[in-house]
């Protein structure tokens, strides 16, 4: 699997990135009519013409360090690298507040052909975290139909770093700027999805969609920990609201002399949707808490920052 930013959009580019992946289920697809005209009989109609195409499905794989970038940017829309410091550069991305985000193109090599997908468009966007596995992330896609290309020929890096359970931290604080001093959440999992609710919008002349565009932007969360007092309990039907910090931090590995890769995700404002206790017999009482993420007035954001470092140097 191939990635690239698209320059122009629309206009489908060679891989910046090949990415390995667990699963995808990301393929053409195709709206036909029936033609219901009546023939004298009690079946179908006579035809059934092609209407539109358009692709669409999900990629599943590991949270790599460089690679990653990407998919942040079709989230969130806007990014700004940083010169080299350290050996390593700071990308941070802010959430454009338009329906056009940057489009990317999908490549996707076969031992029978090569397809390459433009216009694909990052409809959601979910990050999973366990205490005893890798972080990874299912990424949904929509995209203009496949042209087939000449064969390609795959090549891999080998520095692309990954974050593990062991890497990440939950922070919560009343405000933003308390985020920092916060003490980590002991949770065992968490998810974290990002939905952009994406529109294919088709025109006459055209079996291709005319452009696909994110609609209501939204991120929704959930983690599991332990019960152990009526904290998040009194959260979920109460009326407060917390800042929320995921950061990975790869302390394994060196960038330069001191500095690692990371990825840290700031909210400025959620609430807590639900809280549900499980408790079974002969197990520990555990308890997981679902959180919205709303737009704060204060610092004129939901998403207050995101910021990725790696060896990396531009998207």
């Amino acid at each position: 699997m191939g990635l690239a930013r698209e320059t122009t959009r629309g206009t489908a580019v060679a891989p910046s990135f090949w990415v390995p992946k667990r699963n995808l289920t990301f393929y053409d697809r195709a709206s036909k009519l029936n033609y219901m005209q009546s023939y004298g009989t009690i079946g179908h109609g006579s035809q059934a013409p092609k209407l539109i195409e358009w692709a669409e499905g999900s990629i599943e794989g590991d949270i790599l360090d460089k690679p990653f970038g990407l998919f942040l940017l079709a989230a969130f829309g806007n990014i700004s690298s940083s010169s080299v410091s350290d050996s390593a550069y700071t990308h941070t991305f802010t959430l454009q507040n338009d329906s056009q985000h940057d489009s990317l193109t999908i490549t996707l090599a076969d031992p029978d052909r090569t397809d390459r997908f433009g216009l694909a468009m990052l409809d959601s966007l979910e990050i999973t975290m366990a205490a005893d596995d890798v972080v990874q992330y299912t990424a949904n896609f929509k995209s203009r139909s496949a042209r087939q290309q000449p064969a390609a020929s795959p090549t891999y890096t080998s520095d692309y770093n990954k974050f593990m359970g062991r890497h990440t931290v939950l922070k919560l604080a009343s405000v933003v700027g308390g985020l920092a001093a916060a003490t980590p959440v002991n949770v065992s999992s968490l998810t974290l999805t990002i939905s952009k609710n994406t529109v294919v919008r088709n025109a006459l002349g055209t079996v291709w969609p005319d452009d696909i565009l994110n609609g209501k932007f939204d991120i929704t969360g959930e983690f599991e920990l332990d019960l152990d007092d009526q904290t998040y309990r009194n959260l979920a039907v109460d009326t407060s609201y917390r800042a929320m910090r995921i950061q990975f931090v790869n302390n394994e590995v060196l960038l330069g002399v001191t500095s690692k890769p990371s990825l840290t995700i700031d909210l400025a404002k959620c609430y807590f949707e639900a809280w549900e206790p499980s408790l079974a017999n002969d197990d520990f009482v555990s308890q997981k808490v679902q959180f919205r993420a709303l737009y704060d007035p204060t610092t004129q954001t939901i998403i207050n920052s995101v910021q990725l470092i790696n060896g990396q140097a531009t998207y």
